[in-house]
């Protein structure tokens, strides 16, 4: 078993391909969480007028994310346990599309609030600290803490 590579150690230690693939990785993701939310929060206005939604109403498929983001949290040691970090930073994308997808094309309030549930429930950023520390473990052979 390999152990964590410190800070302090020589560059060359710190540059081995293994390590920048996952750090290349690890800000992909987060990039392609940025694209995707700044395409769909500026029509937010035009999708709450194409669904007659009140501001209450608007405000509670919003509201979705953040349980969503709680349940991703909670959830997130357990996948990477089971299915590593790339796997599940992968999938994690995977369904951020679709639910980018489902947000911007909802004709409901359900679907609309199901999908920002799934959206930012399943972004990178509500799994931050453990998929960083899966990554950064996987990368250099340790197992996660």
């Amino acid at each position: 078993m390999h152990s964590a590579i410190p800070l302090s150690s020589p560059p060359d230690v710190r540059r081995r391909p293994e390590l920048v693939r996952a750090r290349a990785g690890v800000c992909l993701v987060f990039l392609a969480n940025g694209l995707g939310f700044a395409n769909l929060v500026p029509r937010f206005p035009e999708i709450v007028e194409g669904l007659g939604l009140s501001k209450s109403a608007f405000g509670q498929a919003v509201a979705a994310a953040s349980v969503g983001a709680l349940v991703a949290g909670l959830a997130a040691s357990w996948l990477i346990s089971r299915l590593t970090s790339a796997r599940v930073a992968s999938l994690g994308m995977l369904v951020v599309a679709l639910a980018l997808l489902g947000a911007g094309l909802a004709r409901s309030w359900i679907v609309l609030a199901a999908a920002c549930w799934l959206w930012v429930g399943r972004t990178p950023s509500s799994m931050s600290r453990r998929t960083l520390t899966g990554c950064g473990s996987s990368a250099v052979g340790a197992p996660p803490s």
